[in-house]
Order: structure tokens, then C-alpha cells, then sequence
């Protein structure tokens, strides 16, 4: 019993020296981009991407002051789901075509600033390559 309660006290003693008020903190902010967003991804503490849709069309935006502001790029005819990068030149987007009512996979090696269609519109069920 003695053991367990010093292993208890043990761990309680190693969270509260990790909760330190310089750890992050959450605040709400004004995303500035006019669609419903469906997914962020920073890829440093200032740069990330947040893409989503509405009823017209896709969104992209672009921030690098850590969501203070954020700048729209263009995406025609998309409806985007997902963003991801592996580091600050390579990323990855998907979506929907609304030209084609198919799925789209666009990827940058630039940070963002042009996108290339990489999808496969001749696999089949759905499935497609980066």
C-alpha cells in the first residue's frame, strides 16, 4: 500500500512540474475565411493551412502569424476535406471536384503556392494516387 501511494504521489509531483503556465494556451480567434473549415494543420508555430467548403465553393487559407490573419489562394471547383504537410515545402490536399463529381488530390512542393492535381481519374472504387 505504502508503494502505491508513493508511485501515486510520484506521478501527481510529475504532472504538476509539465503543467506550467508557459505551456500553450487556447484562445478563440476569427479565422477570416468565409466557408465552414473542416481541417488545419500547422506545420511550424506561425505557418499553417486551413481548407473546408460551403455552398459555392472550396476554401484554402494560408497564415503566418499563427491564425492572427489568414490569406484565401484560390481553389476553382473544389470542395476540400483534408490538408497536410510534411514539412514547410510539401503538402498535401484533398477534396471534391464539383466539375467532375469526383475525388481530388493535390499536392505543393512550394509551401502552397501553386498546387498540382495529382489525382488518378482512371483508378477505380474510389481509390486514388498521390
Amino acid at each position: 500500500m505504502i508503494i502505491k501511494r508513493f508511485i501515486l504521489t510520484a506521478l501527481m509531483m510529475s504532472a504538476a512540474a509539465f503543467a506550467t503556465p508557459s505551456m500553450a494556451q487556447w484562445r478563440n480567434i476569427s479565422l477570416d475565411i468565409p466557408e465552414p473549415i473542416y481541417d488545419i494543420d500547422f506545420i511550424n508555430a506561425s505557418t499553417g493551412y486551413a481548407v473546408g467548403w460551403g455552398t459555392e465553393r472550396g476554401v484554402l487559407g494560408r497564415t503566418t502569424d499563427a491564425g492572427e490573419s489568414w490569406t484565401i489562394l484560390p481553389v476553382p471547383n473544389t470542395y476540400l476535406f483534408d490538408v497536410t504537410f510534411a514539412d514547410e515545402m510539401n503538402g498535401v490536399i484533398t477534396g471534391h471536384d464539383i466539375t467532375c463529381t469526383c475525388a481530388l488530390v493535390w499536392n505543393t512542393t512550394d509551401g502552397g503556392e501553386s498546387w498540382q492535381d495529382k489525382t488518378n481519374y482512371e483508378a477505380s472504387f474510389g481509390i486514388y494516387q498521390a
